[in-house]
């Protein structure tokens, strides 16, 4: 309670002190950089399987099952999920941040 009537009986070195606090920010905000597309690599390779008259639950047996057991086989995978629908079966694999995203794509392929 002390500290909190100190700080009100000095009103003008409080708001001097959070004046030059936010003065401080808006000049540290100023001197950062800021692009506007970086360039970060997306570690997340898509397979798409497209097969005519294929239900759902059967693309989620036939096609989804095994292609998610042969990519979680593959170095650097972080997770693999799965999307299957009328006629087509979606795959996504994650990998970790420091594999080479060409290399996760040429591994996929193979591996599917």
């Amino acid at each position: 309670m002390g500290f909190l009537i100190k700080l009100i009986e000095r009103n003008r070195a409080s708001v001097a002190i959070v004046v030059l606090i936010l003065l401080a920010g808006v000049i540290a905000r100023t001197q950062m950089t800021i692009e506007t597309f970086p360039n970060i690599p997306v570690p997340f390779v898509v397979t798409q399987v497209v097969h005519l008259g294929i239900s759902p639950e059967d693309g989620a047996r036939l096609i989804a099952r095994p292609i998610e057991q042969e990519l979680e086989t593959l170095d650097g995978i972080v997770e693999v999920r799965s999307t299957a629908r009328e006629n087509l079966v979606y795959t996504v694999a994650e990998f970790d941040l420091d594999k080479d995203i060409d290399l996760a794509v040429s591994d996929v392929r193979e591996a599917v």
